[in-house]
């Protein structure tokens, strides 16, 4: 007797699994990057996203370059990425401020 015969899987409940929890991650970013209607994308949520990805990843590229990464150079990047992540909060702000509110549907 084969293992299948003591542990039975059923194949169509693991992909279920599988696609419940991708579906979740990505209704996860999806919100997180549209809009009051969580259909349109918002630019300055994705270029805010962009960009803390890209200072994150030229920091990297530099700690990996030099061989170091010192307090001072931790205290710059933490101020760095903290003026990045205020401004994208700022703009999303300002976005939500002056987007208009969605037609109620009958």
């Amino acid at each position: 007797m084969g293992l299948q015969h003591w542990f039975p899987r059923s194949p169509r409940n693991d992909e279920n699994k599988a696609a419940s929890r991708q579906a979740t991650h990505m209704k996860w970013l999806q919100d997180s990057l549209t809009g009051k209607d969580n259909l349109t994308y918002d630019a300055a949520r994705i270029v805010g996203v962009i960009g803390a990805g890209a200072y994150v990843f030229f920091w990297a590229a530099a700690v990996f370059n030099f061989g170091h990464f010192s307090a001072t150079d931790a205290a710059a990047y933490g101020a760095g990425l903290a003026t990045v992540l205020l401004s994208m909060s700022a703009a999303v702000r300002l976005k939500l401020i002056t987007e208009p509110e969605a037609p109620p549907q009958s």
